[in-house]
């Protein structure tokens, strides 16, 4: 999809160049032409960059942090925390893109309906398994409260399981009264780990 995109900008810019060709050097519409294929190349350019960071799979730990830490500035008398445990390994190009947003979801959940002092990011790359899980010490859910919201789509929990479903791995939460939620994706190593980086 992102190739896609980038080669359809691509063929804009040589569309446009093909046009400005044919008018005279140094008018008026040339130039503004040549400045909009200026910005164009620069947006090119900060695409492929983008792509290149999904493709390499080293960003969701990177994604997640600065958005907790973000979240943090934004929510006071809320710490963030991030804990992670074994060797760094690139990702799978889908399972980063996918668990990049399912943590993203549930961090701005737990931020802005656990009324929680305490919210932790903990990344495991396990031989095995590759999880993200993200764990409050707010408020909680009852167990018919989480199945409620899930049929309903409250918080984004349908489309969080949909997304993990779409890369192989294992979504659950857990949540009871007054003692928290942890939303965790567990991704089989075989799935989870980028085959062309060797490790």
């Amino acid at each position: 999809m992102h190739d896609t995109f980038l080669q359809g900008v691509q063929a804009l810019t040589l569309r446009v160049f093909s046009v400005l060709t044919k008018m005279p050097e140094g008018s008026e519409q040339r130039v503004k032409l040549e400045a909009i294929l200026d910005d164009a190349d620069r947006t090119l350019v900060e695409g492929r960059d983008q792509v290149h960071q999904l493709r390499t799979g080293n960003d969701v730990e990177e994604s997640l942090s600065g958005m907790g830490e973000s979240l943090a500035l934004m929510h006071a008398g809320v710490s963030f925390a991030i804990h992670v445990e074994g060797m760094r390994r690139p990702l799978a190009p889908l399972v980063q893109e996918e668990l990049t947003q399912i943590g993203q979801e549930a961090l701005r959940n737990a931020f802005q309906h656990a009324q929680a002092s305490e919210i932790k990011l903990d990344i495991e790359y396990d031989a095995d398994h590759y999880v993200v899980r993200v764990s409050d010490n707010g408020r909680g859910l009852d167990p018919a409260e989480v199945q409620s919201r899930a049929k309903e789509k409250h918080w984004g929990m349908a489309g969080m399981r949909e997304r993990a479903q779409r890369v192989g791995a294992a979504f659950a939460i857990h949540s009871s009264d007054n003692k928290g939620t942890t939303v965790e994706v567990r991704t089989p190593a075989v799935l989870a780990y980028d085959s062309r980086v060797k490790s």
